[in-house]
């Protein structure tokens, strides 16, 4: 019988919405939003329960180090920093300049150990391969693939340019896979390269700044000559004065 019961179709009783005259007040509140509220209110309840207790059973006393070194202002707690001297800042300017200069020199170390090793292979040639032929009407009718014998696929190219006698011989094919390898560390070391002339580039830009602020707090008279623009520091020039 109770199996019959559960085949006949029920009424699925739904919550009812805002009726159209209490629109104003907003959403209708359903239980499953009462019990998110209601959760929420709860857990903030605890939190103050815990504070208040905590509160209770301080200890007037209390001492940390970091109340030495720290000051309410605008009802927040702000520590203290100590300003560094003018030695101080010097010094430290300086050793921000040597660890500079280490880390540009060994980026260009590298960059041009890279350089020597990939000769940059694949890119756009530096140098061009001029042909001198004794007719104009040579050089219209001017194939590559003749010329270097080779195939209409390897004419383009400035390197690994085989020649026809050389493809047909079978132990000159190579994996693809292998090739496929080889391309993607060429590429990848091609990347290396650009971001350490990159970096390089952008070092020799932060140690020119800070060697500009190390001159200007030395004495001396001084114009600027040139004012600073695309993310170069500003140029001076000072005046000659006699040493005594």
């Amino acid at each position: 019988m109770s199996s019959l019961r559960n085949a006949v179709k029920r009424k699925t009783h739904k919550e009812r919405a805002q009726p159209s005259f209490r629109k104003r007040l907003g959403h209708l509140e359903k239980h499953k939003d009462y019990v998110l509220r209601a959760r929420d209110y709860g857990k903030k309840k605890k939190a103050i329960q815990k504070l208040r207790l905590k509160a209770a059973f301080r200890n007037p006393e209390e001492f940390y180090h970091g109340m030495i070194n720290s000051k309410l202002q605008n009802g927040k707690h702000v520590l203290k920093r100590d300003r560094a001297t003018q030695d101080e800042i010097k010094l430290i300017r300086s050793q921000n300049l040597s660890y500079l200069q280490h880390v540009r020199t060994k980026d260009s170390r590298q960059a041009e150990k890279m350089k020597s090793n990939l000769h940059l292979i694949g890119e756009a040639p530096v140098n061009t391969h001029t042909l001198f032929l004794d007719e104009e009407s040579d050089a219209k009718s001017f194939r590559k693939e003749e010329y270097f014998d080779t195939v209409e696929e390897y004419g383009d190219r400035t390197y690994n340019r085989p020649r026809k006698e050389q493809l047909e011989k079978q132990d000159y094919f190579v994996n693809p896979f292998a090739v496929k390898k080889a391309l993607k560390q060429r590429k990848h070391a091609y990347t290396e390269l650009s971001q350490r002339l990159k970096r390089e580039k952008t070092l020799g830009v932060v140690m020119s700044h800070i060697q500009l602020q190390k001159n200007l707090e030395q004495k001396g008279r001084r114009y600027k000559v040139k004012n600073a623009e695309n993310g170069k520091p500003a140029v001076y020039k000072w005046k000659k004065e006699r040493k005594r």
